[in-house]
């Protein structure tokens, strides 16, 4: 990868093509350069970003010599590889179809190195669809004296821009057939210069993105802690791009737990602790039991149900028993964990960070996390997350049950919590659906529309609040 890679087009600024070398300084040519790789790796990292809070990233590939020129940034998702080339201009302009398509010398047209590293990259994953990128912050020519090869009378308005917007587009979401005639000379121009013949060039264009007049966010004065957040997780990781391409080691691909090794993000994107119960071998519940706490979640729409029994009688147990049979889904905390000896559970910093990594993990994003557990960030993101719990419900009919173990009496003797779990947990508002049948005992179950969303605060719930409590005896 040499700095043309990542600079910008023939004639502009920074390209060593259009100007004497003899006329550029040393200096100046390494400013150009330090430019382009700026923009590569700043535009890497905001993808990098992009693809983890997504939790689709299953691997990135940087300065792979098998991509041809596609090779500033790959990003492997499951099924999919989407390969990137990035032209970054100091003081952008306008990018041109000649810019596209005109070769120069040795260099290749454009177009023509997005053509080669996706055959190459499709011939290296042969099971995933390969999306090759152009990413610059160019926009598209809207100049009419760009003389593209249109015919007389042509196209209105006979520019670039429109080029993209009338033929192109058209193409990349359908076929071939949706050229329009006015644009036909110039497309079988833009094919030529892709060396591809026309099924190849037809599939190429499915599977090419033109990324014009891009733009990296940047969080101003007036950000949410939230952007900033992100701004400060893009810098981080395009440090780290810088760092992996300058390691003597030369690596090329990093999973994505190498990845978040080298960003230190390790527990960023996994619930930092532990959170399953430990089943005996052999097991057989009082049927009765399970049965009698079945019928209590079944009843339940709302609020909490309390499974009390001395310590050693089998709670824990019992609860990891019945709830691996139920249909809802179940989002789990376990405050104690045999032979786990984290005393950090049962702070509600520790409840707050992983209840939302496990709820981000079942699909429900709600923003960017901050690196480290910061409670005032936390609190918002879980808010949301139970709001989305809530539309999820009311849409699809599934409802979401948290399982919330606490240490025993005794164990709690021997902790000192800065901030207990029990200040942190959602409040159900107003009198609960479980506590109107408990009262009006004749009426049917609470109705889907009974169902409120928690709401989150910081404050130890009121001892007026009731709950469903279930006694077990020791078994």
């Amino acid at each position: 990868m040499d700095t043309t890679d990542s600079d910008i087009f023939p004639g502009e600024l920074g390209d060593p093509r259009g100007l004497d070398p003899v006329d550029t300084p040393p200096a100046e040519g390494e400013r150009r350069a330090i430019v382009g790789y700026h923009g590569q790796y700043a535009v890497g990292a905001y993808l990098i970003a992009r693809a983890l809070e997504a939790r689709t990233l299953e691997w990135i590939r940087v300065a792979d010599p098998e991509a041809g020129r596609v090779d500033d940034i790959q990003l492997g998702s499951p099924g999919r590889v989407d390969a990137y080339q990035v032209k970054w201009s100091q003081y952008p302009g306008h990018l041109t179809f000649s810019a596209l398509t005109a070769s120069s010398g040795d260099d290749q047209s454009l177009v023509r190195q997005l053509a080669d590293g996706w055959m190459r990259l499709r011939t290296a994953h042969p099971g995933r669809r390969v999306v090759v990128h152009l990413i610059t912050n160019e926009t598209a020519s809207p100049s009419a004296a760009a003389n593209l090869p249109v015919p007389d009378p042509g196209p209105q308005p006979p520019h670039f821009a429109a080029f993209l917007a009338q033929a192109w587009r058209q193409c990349h979401e359908g076929s071939l057939d949706s050229v329009p005639d006015a644009w036909r000379p110039a497309w079988d121009a833009l094919r030529e210069a892709s060396e591809l013949d026309s099924d190849a060039f037809e599939a190429f264009v499915a599977d090419c993105e033109l990324d014009l007049g891009w733009q990296l966010p940047r969080a101003g004065a007036s950000a949410t802690p939230e952007e900033r957040q992100a701004n400060e997780d893009i810098d981080h990781i395009e440090q780290s791009l810088f760092a992996t391409v300058a390691d003597p080691a030369r690596p090329i691909q990093l999973s994505r737990e190498q990845l978040l090794e080298r960003l230190g993000w390790q527990g960023r994107f996994r619930a930092g602790r532990y959170h399953d119960f430990p089943m005996p071998r052999i097991y057989e519940p009082v049927q009765e039991t399970v049965g009698e706490l079945g019928l209590a979640l079944d009843q339940l729409t709302g609020g909490y149900l309390a499974l009390l029994g001395s310590p050693g009688s089998g709670k824990s147990t019992l609860l990891t028993h019945v709830l691996r049979m139920r249909p809802e889904r179940v989002i789990r905390y376990y405050a104690y964990v045999p032979n786990y000896r984290d005393t950090s559970r049962a702070e509600a910093v520790s409840f707050l960070s992983d209840l939302v990594v496990t709820i981000e993990n079942a699909g429900f994003h709600s923003g960017v996390r901050p690196s480290q557990p910061d409670r005032a960030a936390l609190i918002p993101l879980l808010q949301r997350q139970l709001e989305m719990l809530h539309e999820d419900y009311q849409r699809e009919g599934r409802r979401s049950t948290w399982r919330l173990l606490t240490p025993s009496t005794n164990t709690r003797r021997r902790i000192s919590l800065h901030q207990c779990i029990s200040a942190y947990t959602p409040i159900p508002p107003g009198p609960s659906p479980l506590q109107r049948r408990s009262h009006d005992a004749g009426k049917g179950p609470a109705s889907r529309s009974d169902y409120r969303v928690p709401h989150f605060q910081t404050a130890t719930r009121p001892a007026a609040l009731s709950e469903r409590r279930l006694h077990l005896p020791l078994l």
